[in-house]
């Protein structure tokens, strides 16, 4: 398993993602030897181009499962895509919309909604940013 993530923030304080999700990984029981990390990236165009070294340099062979949330695959695969990784999309973490509005969502406010469109900017940003 290669679990790739840096820091993106502005912060570098904040530990990289691969490890969060190594140590994760090793918690349901996957054992630490069999999960590879890559951690120096900071964003997507580098998870794929860092990715795609480790996985030259060991000669793997695809094409691999492409794990990442549902709203963020479409530029996560694209960018794997273009580093030359042949991948398997499996979404994850889908943010379901009920489509039935009534009289409470009228009376009290959804205060998830900035964040839910603050992710959303984030991915039309980087896609945009991408296609450049």
């Amino acid at each position: 398993i290669i679990v790739t993530g840096g820091n993106g923030h502005l912060n570098r304080n904040i530990p990289p993602e691969a490890y969060f999700l190594k140590a994760e990984l090793v918690k349901m029981g996957i054992p630490a030897a069999n999960i590879i990390t890559e951690a120096e990236s900071r964003n997507t165009r580098q998870n794929a181009e860092f990715t795609k070294r480790i996985i030259d340099s060991m000669k793997l062979q695809g094409p691999f499962a492409l794990v990442t949330s549902a709203m963020h695959m479409r530029r996560c695969s694209s960018e794997f895509q273009h580093a030359g990784i042949p991948t398997s999309p499996v979404p994850a973490n889908y943010d379901l919309v009920n489509g039935r509005v009534n009289w409470q969502d009228l009376v009290w406010p959804d205060f998830s909604l900035p964040d839910r469109w603050g992710r959303m900017i984030k991915e039309w940003v980087g896609w945009l940013v991408s296609t450049w």
